[in-house]
C-alpha cells in the first residue's frame, strides 16, 4: 500500500474512472513479496494453483532480457498483453523510450494492475511517458479506445509486449483483445485508403445525384414516426436463408429495413420491404438493385450512392447523407436531408435508420457476419451466377467457395452456439461497431434473430418465429403509414440550387487565393529567421480551413499530402528550427502544391455543379 495513494492521484489525472475503479478492486488473491534482489514479484492464485507473475530472483533483469530478444526498432506504439507489476514497461521505457512513443496496456484482471500500483512507484512514469490502461479491455470499448489513441497519421509501427503468465492466465481474453486491436488498425487504414481513393468518386456521384437528392424528400420526415414500432433489419448473411419466409404477411406488423444485398432475395421469397438501403459509390452495388421489380418499397439513398440506383424506385426516393461522409459539407446544396451512421456495411446504415425512426424493438436477421456453413452469402444475390456460372458439380460449388473466402483471409472465432465459424477482419470490425451502437442505447431492446453468426453483446438471441410472435403480433397498419408520410412530404419545395451554390463558389475563390500564397512565399530566399517564416506560413496555411464548406474536401482530396506534412513537421519538431531551413522550406512547398492540386479537383467539380444547377 505504500505507493497506492500516489500512484492513483497521478492515473486519475488521465483516467480518473480507472483510478477510482482500482480504489475499490479485490486483489485478495494476489500475493507481493519481495524477490532475492529486493524487488517486488508477485504471484496469483488461479484454478486451485499459484502461477508466478515474474521471477524470485531478479524481475528486472528478466523483463529486459525479454525485450531485447525482440526486434522493436522504429515502433511507436507498444501494446502490452498483460501488465504484472510493469516491469516490461520499464524495459520498453529503457530501451526505446521517447517523447513520440506510446504505451497501450491490455491488462485482463484489474486486481493485478491495483497490486502493481501497491508495490511500485510510478508516478513519475505516468507523468513523462504516454502510457495508457485500456479498460474495459475487450470487445468493442477495446476498439474505441484504441481508435482514440491510435494516430495514424504520425503512427509508424506498432508492436506486441506478451506478458506470459498474463496469456497462461487467460488465453482467450488476449487472443480476442489481438483480433480486436488488429480489426481497428485494419479498419483505420482501410478508412484512410478509401477516403484518399474514393473522394473523387464520390464526388463525380453527388454531382450526378444532386438533382434527384435535391428533389427527393429526405429521411427526416420519418424522424421519430415509428416509436415503439419494432423494425427487422434485413442483411444477406448465410443464415437469412432460414427464416426469410417468416416475413410473409408482416409488413403491417413490422418495419422491414432491408440492405441493398437483400432485395433480391427477399423479393424471390415474397417479401417486399418497406425501405431499402443503400450508399456504395460503385456500380457493382447498384448491381443489388438492378432489374429488381418493387411497387411499394422506398430506396434510402445516400447522395453519393451510384447513380443509377434509383432505377425501378420511381418516385420512390429518400435522400440522406453519411455523418462521416467527406461531402457532408456540401449538403447545404440540395438542402437538409438528414444525416444517418454507416461505419464501413450498409447494415450499419440500416441499424442507424431504424434508430433514427424511434424503432423499439430492433431485430437483426441475416446478420452473421461470418461464413456461417462455410457460406458468404445467403441465396439469390446476384454476385451467384458470376461465383459459380461454370460450376457443374457440388464438389466444385464447395471448392469454389473454399477459394472465395481463403481469399478473404478468414479467422475462426466462436459462434453465438459456441461454435467455430470463419469470419474476417473487416466482417468484426462491423460486429464490434454494432455492438457499441447497441450497449449505447440500453432503453432499447435489440433482438438478434439471425439464428447464426457472431453477433453478440446486449441482444437477446430469439428465433425469428418467436421473435415475431411475441413482439410483432399487432396489425400497425405501417404501409399505409409509410405511404401517407412520403405522399405528404413529396409535395414540399425543391431547393434552389444555384442559389445555395454561391456561398461554394466564394469559398472556392479563397482557397486558390490561399494556394497561390502559400507557394509564392514558400519559394521565396531561405535568407530569413526560421520561426517568423513558419508562423507566416502557417497563416496562410489557416487561410485553407477556415473555408469550412470546402477545407474538409481539400484535406480529403490531400490525404497524402497532409500526412507527408504532419511527419515532416514532427520529426523537424525535435530539432532546432534553425539547423533546417531547408527542410522547412521544402515541407510547406509540398504541402501547398499538393494542396493546389486538391483545389483544382474541387473547382472542376463546382463547374459541373453550376452546370447542372442551371
Amino acid at each position: 500500500m505504500k505507493y497506492l495513494e500516489a500512484n492513483l492521484k497521478s492515473l486519475s489525472r488521465k483516467q480518473p474512472d480507472l483510478a477510482a475503479l482500482l480504489r475499490t478492486i479485490d486483489r485478495s488473491h494476489i500475493k507481493t513479496f519481495p524477490s532475492a534482489d529486493g524487488a517486488p514479484t508477485a504471484a496469483i492464485e488461479h484454478d486451485g494453483k499459484t502461477v508466478e507473475l515474474h521471477s524470485r530472483y531478479n524481475p528486472s533483469r528478466e523483463a529486459r532480457q525479454a525485450i531485447k530478444k525482440e526486434n522493436y526498432d522504429g515502433t511507436d506504439y507498444f501494446i502490452f498483453l498483460g501488465f504484472g507489476l510493469g516491469y516490461a514497461l520499464d524495459a520498453a521505457i529503457e530501451k526505446y523510450g521517447g517523447p513520440d512513443r506510446h504505451y497501450f496496456v491490455v491488462e485482463a484482471d484489474p486486481g493485478i494492475l491495483r497490486a502493481a500500483l501497491e508495490a511500485r512507484d510510478f508516478t513519475f512514469m505516468f507523468a513523462a511517458h504516454d502510457i495508457y490502461f485500456a479498460w474495459p479491455s475487450s470487445g468493442s470499448e477495446l476498439a474505441e479506445q484504441w481508435r482514440q489513441r491510435f494516430n495514424l497519421a504520425l503512427a509508424r509501427k506498432s508492436a506486441y509486449v506478451t506478458h506470459a503468465p498474463a496469456l497462461k492466465l487467460d488465453p482467450g481474453h488476449y487472443k480476442a483483445a489481438v483480433e480486436t486491436l488488429q480489426g481497428q488498425i485494419y479498419q483505420t487504414l482501410a478508412d484512410r485508403s478509401t477516403l484518399m481513393e474514393k473522394t473523387q468518386i464520390y464526388l463525380d456521384n453527388f454531382i450526378q445525384n444532386l438533382p434527384t437528392v435535391a428533389a427527393a424528400p429526405g429521411i427526416n420526415i420519418f424522424a421519430g414516426k415509428f416509436t415503439d414500432t419494432p423494425a427487422v433489419i434485413v442483411s444477406a448473411g448465410p443464415s437469412l436463408d432460414k427464416n426469410i419466409h417468416e416475413l410473409r404477411d408482416k409488413k403491417d406488423h413490422a418495419l422491414i429495413i432491408a440492405t441493398d444485398t437483400t432485395l433480391k432475395p427477399l423479393l424471390a421469397a415474397g417479401v417486399e420491404p418497406h425501405f431499402v438501403m443503400t450508399g456504395d459509390p460503385a456500380y457493382v452495388n447498384y448491381l443489388h438493385l438492378k432489374g429488381a421489380v418493387t411497387h411499394e418499397a422506398l430506396l434510402v439513398m445516400e447522395a453519393t450512392a451510384h447513380p443509377q440506383s434509383p432505377e425501378g424506385f420511381e418516385e420512390r426516393t429518400l435522400a440522406c447523407l453519411y455523418e462521416n461522409s467527406v461531402l457532408h459539407s456540401l449538403s447545404e446544396l440540395p438542402g437538409d436531408k438528414g444525416v444517418l451512421r454507416a461505419w464501413g456495411s450498409v447494415a450499419t446504415m440500416a441499424l442507424d435508420f431504424a434508430m433514427f425512426a424511434g424503432c423499439d424493438p430492433v431485430i437483426f436477421i441475416g446478420q452473421d457476419l461470418a461464413y456461417t456453413g462455410g457460406r458468404l452469402y445467403c441465396s439469390n444475390v446476384w454476385f451467384e451466377d458470376v461465383w459459380f456460372k461454370d460450376v457443374k458439380t457440388q464438389e466444385e460449388r464447395e471448392k469454389r467457395l473454399a477459394d472465395l473466402r481463403t481469399a478473404n483471409n478468414p479467422q475462426v472465432l466462436t459462434d453465438i452456439f459456441g461454435r467455430p465459424v470463419e469470419t474476417t477482419r473487416a466482417l468484426i470490425a462491423y460486429r464490434d461497431w454494432i455492438v457499441r451502437i447497441i450497449g449505447n442505447h440500453p432503453e432499447k431492446r435489440f433482438i438478434n434473430a439471425t439464428e447464426g453468426g457472431i453477433l453478440g453483446g446486449a441482444v437477446e438471441l430469439l428465433s425469428l418465429r418467436e421473435t415475431l410472435e411475441r413482439d410483432c403480433g399487432r396489425n400497425l397498419n405501417l404501409v399505409s403509414r409509410v405511404g401517407e408520410i412520403y405522399a405528404a412530404a413529396r409535395r414540399e419545395t425543391v431547393p434552389d440550387l444555384e442559389k445555395n451554390l454561391a456561398p461554394f463558389l466564394k469559398e472556392r475563390d479563397s482557397l486558390q487565393n490561399a494556394v497561390r500564397d502559400g507557394i509564392n512565399a514558400a519559394a521565396k530566399s531561405p535568407n530569413w529567421n526560421p520561426s517568423k517564416y513558419i508562423e507566416r506560413l502557417d497563416k496562410i496555411q489557416s487561410r485553407i480551413s477556415v473555408n469550412r464548406r470546402l477545407a474538409p474536401l481539400v484535406d480529403s482530396f490531400n490525404q497524402v499530402g497532409n500526412t507527408i506534412f504532419q511527419q515532416r513537421m514532427h520529426i523537424m519538431s525535435t530539432q532546432p528550427p534553425d539547423n533546417l531551413p531547408a527542410a522547412i522550406q521544402t515541407t510547406y512547398a509540398d504541402y501547398f502544391t499538393s494542396a493546389e492540386t486538391a483545389v483544382k479537383k474541387i473547382s472542376d467539380a463546382l463547374g459541373r455543379l453550376t452546370a447542372a444547377s442551371g
